[in-house]
């Protein structure tokens, strides 16, 4: 796909493919040793499947190894966050009202967790 948007973020990039009103999919890869921030959103789903590599995915009290073929829904509201094992790449397909700003980040590595 062209019309792809690249964000670099301190733990890897993205790779926006798709954004339209309620649905957007992007290609993440997380680097070796780091993770996203433990966060939730109060209004989208996604949905985590494991292109290469190995993810730590946390959802909830859950912890598993996402792999190439692995699928973890993630329900809005719900604490989250991944680290980056093995050259992970995950596809992210998000559902709902899609906003970047409805982030919370309860835990982050760089510095960005918010204030309860």
């Amino acid at each position: 796909m062209e019309n792809h948007k690249i964000i670099l973020r301190p733990w890897g990039k993205e790779v926006i493919y798709l954004r339209e009103k309620n649905i957007w999919v992007k290609k993440i890869n997380i680097k070796n040793g780091h993770r996203a921030s433990l966060q939730s959103h109060k209004g989208r789903d996604e949905t985590w499947i494991g292109l290469s590599g190995a993810t730590k995915a946390i959802v909830g009290n859950k912890t598993k190894i996402l792999k190439a073929g692995d699928i973890i829904k993630v329900k809005k509201g719900q604490k989250h966050r991944w680290a980056g094992v093995k050259n992970a790449c995950v596809l992210e397909v998000a559902f709902g009202k899609l906003n970047e700003n409805d982030i919370f980040r309860y835990q982050d590595d760089y510095g960005r967790a918010d204030k309860k």
